[in-house]
């Protein structure tokens, strides 16, 4: 992508695929690799219109850019101006070689299957959130999003993000296991349809609970045949990857449950929160209410 930025055009490139495909990870191996060839690298939340303007918001209050010292950031009516200067200020400067990082831009959320309507308020949503995608001047902009209609409405081109390879799915599971069980390994991520954040979260069960990877693929494969008997359909691979991730959390959730209910009880609190922003003292000042019996 670097190589395809050229003066007073922007390029734009979206990452596109499942949840937990490894978009992001993806992305932060970008950026640390091409570090050198940028002097600001700057990583925004993207999920949506507002998120974007907040994330622009939180940019201009860092004091690496003097530009926005004498904005008023109270204004809570006038942030979409604000968003709008910073905009343009990446669009503008001559000198510098940035880099935007626009992280989980979902919009409507999730990727497979939608409505004709659906789709359509879909696409606007993508196109309100291009408006504000710096143009020109050279910089570089990298999306990653869980849906290809990113692709021509926030950025120019895109690559699907795939699942992971046989081996290397395969050396995941061995890492995160702590297992030397190859022969086993080979089957159950063939099992997990080689899909990064459930490999993850399997071989982080099977580390814990200190159980074989025969025997962890034994009950995953029970939860399934139990999604099967309530009519779970999986024909359709979004559906599939889904509950492969369901299901490996909800059998680690299961585990912490009979650990230590307290903790499980917390899970359930803080799923309501948005998981970039929780606060420390929501722990160390509601433990002694939890600790009640909540």
């Amino acid at each position: 992508m670097v190589q395809d930025a050229t003066p007073n055009i922007t390029s734009s490139y979206v990452l596109h695929g499942l949840g937990g495909i490894g978009k992001t990870q993806i992305a932060i191996e970008y950026a640390y690799r091409h570090q050198k060839e940028f002097d600001i690298i700057c990583w925004l939340r993207a999920d949506d219109y507002n998120t974007l303007i907040s994330s622009y918001i939180q940019l201009a209050n860092n004091p690496t850019f003097k530009s926005f010292a004498n904005l008023n950031f109270n204004d809570k009516p006038n942030h979409k101006a604000i968003a709008k200067r910073v905009q343009m200020w990446f669009e503008n400067t001559l000198e510098t070689r940035w880099l935007l990082v626009l992280d989980n831009a979902d919009s409507l959320g999730s990727y497979g299957h939608l409505s004709p309507t659906r789709s359509k308020v879909k696409i606007r949503a993508f196109k309100a959130l291009g408006t504000l995608i710096p143009k020109g001047n050279g910089g570089c902009v990298l999306v990653t999003s869980r849906s290809r209609s990113a692709v021509g409405e926030v950025a120019e081109s895109g690559w699907e993000v795939r699942s992971m390879t046989e081996h290397d799915a395969k050396d995941l599971l061995i890492k995160c296991s702590k297992s030397k069980h190859l022969f086993d390994a080979m089957a159950l991520v063939g099992t997990l349809g080689r899909h990064p954040l459930a490999i993850e979260q399997a071989g982080g069960f099977i580390r814990a609970n200190g159980i074989s990877i025969a025997k962890y693929r034994s009950l995953f494969e029970s939860h399934k045949s139990k999604a099967l008997k309530e009519g779970l359909s999986f024909t359709h691979q979004s559906v599939y990857y889904k509950h492969t991730i369901a299901s490996t959390w909800e059998m680690s959730f299961q585990a912490i449950d009979e650990i230590d209910p307290l903790a499980s009880k917390l899970l359930r609190l803080i799923a309501f929160l948005d998981g970039k922003f929780i606060q420390k003292e929501l722990f160390t000042k509601g433990l002694s209410v939890l600790q009640k019996g909540l």
